[in-house]
């Protein structure tokens, strides 16, 4: 691999995403003004917080052929 080439990984955003849909899908199946519904909405708002535009370089990295691991 050519020095400066860059990696992506995509195993964390994938394993976000599936989550995200799985809130989502819960939560649309909850009775409207349950405490249930409440609480997994509040669920999908965190999730949405911590995820939810993934910074430029966050998964990708640069790739040094000097690091021998």
């Amino acid at each position: 691999m050519p020095s400066g080439d860059l990696i992506t990984y995509f195993k964390h955003l994938r394993r976000s995403e599936k989550r995200l849909a799985r809130l989502q899908r819960e939560l649309s199946r909850k009775q409207k003004g349950s405490r249930n519904r409440d609480k997994t909405r509040l669920k999908v708002a965190r999730h949405h917080e911590k995820n939810g535009k993934p910074e430029k370089g966050l998964f990708t990295q640069r790739v040094d052929p000097d690091d021998s691991r």
